[in-house]
């Protein structure tokens, strides 16, 4: 249960929300441009932009959730159960196991057009980080604020599609979700109403009634529509700060409080954090489940000398401001 975003507005944004019963205590992390990437399948990359995301840092590499480059690239990987399909190695392709999909796209590519011609080459193995850590079934959404990108490999091989929307949840496929999307075009935030009799005239007795019908629960497919609309509404931003709390907003509205989705082990699912990358400023903010107020982490402000990763906690003590 995850919920991606991309707002071009005063300047490219892009984030998502992270629904999950369980935390691998995550933190922002920022890699350093020498930092080494060996990937499983022989190739190791020993200088690329610099890269920033949320992590958990595992045996000194970062298991990146969701993160963006120097060069304004971002990515983000989401749950995509009963769906997802990864493979044995194949000759003649570039084969990266799950968990490095997001590091090796964000060392090579600068774009998403880069990154479109990337993934006509790429197959997604079945390989795991460790034994204790089993690949989750995962698709993901690639943006640089001017276009976007959804990546899935199913049964039927890799897709590639284009991500107009600049929305993307979890299963079903992406496909699916645009389709689907045709059932709510008839809403907007202004319309007239009809009566449907004389005898019976109807009127707008309150604001937001064109609304009525957009989905307000936590599936997947009512998130896609619910985000995709709050969109597509957003009226023209004027600056940082008001771009920042729109993006926030737009994903409150298909965040997951405690206690309104249980999985099958009796934990709730929650939304662990909540991110907003402003790509080109290489800016990432964040709030947490615990702690509403927004943190914001700038990756140009890191002088690396010796190491070449560094993380920081999340802040998830409730900040209040008393007056």
């Amino acid at each position: 249960m995850c919920t991606a975003l991309c707002l071009n507005s005063t300047h490219p944004y892009f984030g998502r929300t992270l629904d999950l019963y369980y935390s691998h205590s995550e933190n922002v992390t920022v890699v350093s441009k020498s930092f080494p990437f060996s990937f499983r399948h022989g190739e190791k990359i020993l200088s690329h932009p610099k890269i920033m995301g949320m992590a958990y840092v595992k045996d000194g590499y970062p298991l990146f959730y969701d993160a963006m480059n120097s060069e304004g690239l971002g990515i983000a990987a989401l749950n995509f159960p009963h769906l997802a399909c990864y493979f044995e190695k194949k000759q003649g392709h570039i084969n990266l196991a799950p968990f490095e999909v997001i590091p090796y796209v964000l060392s090579v590519c600068k774009t998403v057009r880069d990154a479109r011609t990337l993934f006509e080459k790429v197959n997604i193995t079945n390989e795991c980080f460790s034994p204790n850590l089993p690949n989750t079934p995962l698709h993901w959404m690639i943006s640089d604020g001017e276009n976007s990108l959804t990546i899935e490999q199913t049964k039927n091989g890799m897709k590639v599609f284009e991500n107009s929307v600049g929305v993307m949840t979890n299963s079903p496929s992406f496909d699916w979700h645009l389709f689907h999307l045709q059932d709510y075009c008839h809403i907007s935030p202004t319309g007239t109403f009809s009566h449907i009799s004389e005898l019976l005239p109807s009127f707008p007795y309150s604001l937001g009634l064109n609304g009525k019908g957009i989905p307000g629960d936590w599936s997947s497919s009512s998130r896609f529509v619910k985000c995709a609309h709050l969109k597509s509404v957003t009226p023209k931003i004027k600056d940082e700060n008001e771009s920042i709390n729109c993006f926030f907003h737009i994903l409150s509205q298909v965040s997951v409080p405690k206690g309104c989705a249980v999985a099958e082990n009796g934990e709730f699912q929650m939304t662990r954090y909540t991110s907003c990358m402003n790509l080109k400023k290489g800016i990432y903010y964040y709030t947490t489940y615990h702690n509403q107020r927004i943190t914001a982490v700038d990756m140009s402000s890191f002088k690396f000398t010796n190491e070449n990763i560094i993380s920081f906690p999340l802040r998830e003590e409730q900040d209040i401001y008393y007056r």
